[in-house]
């Protein structure tokens, strides 16, 4: 929310203080905050339907402080341009910076029963799986002492053994009861 004030204010000094300003630069600034608007929207969204950090959010502000970069450089070292502004970009840069940082965190302990038993994987944002940092934690366990089967993280019941397990007795179980010697090779 503070990040979509910024970007208004820096709207507001660029219809007014900017002694070289273009419909380039207008527009670029009213984009800027349409997006700092539906990011607080989108935001909201995601924390409450999804067990996962936003993957597009992250991305978008990852993508774009690479790009403010060298447009705040301009900023400063243009004529023309107040200082107001180019400070408010700035602003705008540390506040996308935090917000990437709060967006990438792990969400486990607002979740509810069920979803907070996940994996860490399945719980892990996108530039967490891209680093594989989730698996960290159990490398250092790993370093400290011996691991045993119940120290590992759990895994999806999607990829558990259990179902096929019960599915090959049945057919084990109905091909014996037919007399069949090797009751998986097909005849």
């Amino acid at each position: 929310m503070l990040l979509t004030c910024v970007e208004l204010a820096s709207l507001i000094f660029w219809t007014i203080k900017a002694r070289i300003q273009t419909d380039v630069s207008i527009a670029a600034a009213v984009v800027s905050f349409i997006s700092a608007l539906s990011l607080v929207a989108l935001s909201y969204a995601e924390h409450t339907r999804c067990v996962q950090p936003s993957a597009i959010i992250n991305i978008y502000f990852a993508f774009s402080l690479l790009l403010d970069f060298p447009q705040a450089r301009t900023l400063f070292i243009r004529d023309g341009v107040s200082d107001g502004i180019a400070a408010l970009f700035v602003c705008s840069m540390v506040l996308k910076s935090f917000a990437l940082l709060l967006e990438a965190q792990n969400k486990k302990r607002y979740l509810k029963a069920p979803y907070r038993d996940y994996s860490p994987e399945a719980l892990s944002g996108i530039i967490n799986r891209s680093f594989q940092w989730w698996v960290n934690p159990l490398f250092a366990r790993g370093f400290r002492h011996l691991l045993s089967v119940d120290q590992l993280f759990p895994s999806d019941p999607r990829l558990s053994s259990d179902g096929l397990y019960d599915a090959q007795i049945k057919v084990w179980s109905r091909a014996i009861r037919n007399g069949q010697k090797h009751p998986l090779r097909r005849s």
